[in-house]
């Protein structure tokens, strides 16, 4: 059964706008299903992240989800209509990975034992499946910290480079 990555609006972003390295995120539509849930088209239609996905959103499955199940119903002040969506797919399918970088969607997704990735591991799975090398990691890496990306560890640590 073909795994399925259900992707928010920040891990698109840091893909596509952030990084400028969407080839990453495009080459394992190869080897995983790669979804974008409704909410979260909605958040990036009017943005430059959306316009440059034009080629390439043919590689998405958009999925729009009825309403939230309800045991995810509680989240629904705290978190946004895309993180909400995430995991509410991701809780429904099987074989299904939330990839999120939002840290209350992931504390959900941790409570509600729905499997996470976020960007990083995405970028991690490219490397695994041979569509970037290790210093096009840690360049991915470098990009995202150079707008802000926060997270623990040496980019040479998280990919091992």
């Amino acid at each position: 059964m073909t795994v399925k990555y259900i992707l928010d609006s920040s891990v698109l972003i840091a893909f596509y706008t952030e990084a400028k390295m969407p080839r990453i995120i495009e080459g394992l539509s190869k080897y995983i299903e790669l979804v974008i849930p409704y909410g979260v088209m909605e958040e990036l239609k009017d943005g430059s992240t959306w316009s440059s996905m034009d080629n390439s959103i043919n590689l998405y499955k958009i999925v729009k989800i009825e309403e939230i199940p309800q045991d995810l119903e509680e989240y629904r002040i705290k978190l946004g209509k895309g993180e909400l969506e995430v995991l509410s797919i991701a809780y429904s399918y099987d074989n299904a990975v939330a990839c999120i970088d939002d840290k209350e969607a992931r504390k959900v997704a941790d409570e509600k034992n729905i499997p996470k990735r976020g960007t990083l591991g995405i970028a991690r799975d490219a490397i695994k499946y041979e569509i970037i090398s290790c210093e096009e990691s840690l360049i991915f890496c470098k990009r995202l910290i150079a707008v802000g990306f926060r997270f623990k560890g040496s980019c040479e640590d998280i990919f091992n480079c």
